[in-house]
C-alpha cells in the first residue's frame, strides 16, 4: 500500500495523457490533438505512422506490439504546502540490500522541481536527488 503525506493526490490515468505515449495506428485519428499538453485518452497526440512516441515506439501500455493493453501511468498532483509532503512506495522488505532501484519518467507540468530521497523536501528544504524538467531517471 502506498503511503501519502501532505497535500498530494495519486491517480492512475491512461497512457495517452499528456502524450506519455500515442496510438499505434497507420493514420492520424480524427480526434487527435496538436499538442502533447492537450492529449487525453479520448483525444490522443499522434506521433506518426505506427509510432507511439520516444518512450515506447512500437508497443507500450495502451496498444501496439506486445503491449500491456490496459496499462496506466501514475499522475501525482499536489504542492509542497505540508511540512511532511511525501509518497512512500512499497517494496519487498524481506531483502538484504542497501539500495533500491527505481526507474521512471517524470514530467513536471507546473511548479519547478521535485525531489527524491531521504529528507528531500522536509520542512521545505531542497535535499536529495532533484529533478527540474522532463527526465528519464534511474534511482
Amino acid at each position: 500500500m502506498v503511503n501519502v503525506f501532505g497535500n498530494v493526490a495519486l491517480e492512475a490515468v491512461h497512457p495517452f495523457t499528456k502524450g506519455f505515449e500515442g496510438p499505434y495506428v497507420q493514420e492520424q485519428p480524427s480526434n487527435a490533438v496538436g499538442s502533447v499538453e492537450e492529449a487525453t485518452e479520448a483525444n490522443p497526440f499522434w506521433f506518426g505512422r505506427f509510432n507511439k512516441g520516444s518512450r515506447a515506439s512500437r508497443g507500450g501500455l495502451a496498444d501496439g506490439w506486445h503491449s500491456i493493453g490496459d496499462g496506466k501511468i501514475l499522475k501525482i498532483t499536489g504542492d509542497n504546502s505540508g511540512e511532511h509532503t511525501c509518497i512512500l512506495f512499497p517494496f519487498e522488505q524481506n531483502v538484504l540490500t542497501n539500495k533500491l532501484r527505481f526507474k521512471g519518467w517524470l514530467k513536471i507540468t507546473s511548479g519547478k522541481q521535485v525531489g527524491f530521497g531521504a529528507d528531500s523536501g522536509y520542512q521545505n528544504q531542497v535535499r536529495g536527488f532533484i529533478l527540474t524538467h522532463i527526465s528519464h531517471f534511474i534511482l
